[in-house]
């Protein structure tokens, strides 16, 4: 959904938020890698903490981050 909101309306993060969102989401790959559930489940939970705005698109969507595997 946020993806396509996204496209349909131009508006992504700065190239700033993208860089810092990629560098989370390798970091994420490579906690599942090393088979660290602990350490996905904290960098998963504070990246989506963060990100809450772009998701929801004004920040009123609450995402819960325990239900990340």
């Amino acid at each position: 959904e946020w993806a396509q909101r996204m496209t349909e309306v131009g508006e992504f993060p700065n190239p700033t938020v993208r860089k810092n969102s990629l560098k989370i989401h390798e970091r994420i790959i490579s906690l599942i890698d090393a088979g660290d559930a602990e350490g996905v489940a904290r960098v998963a939970r504070k990246h989506l903490e963060g990100s809450i705005f772009y998701a929801s698109g004004d920040g009123d969507m609450t995402i819960n981050a325990d239900s990340v595997r």
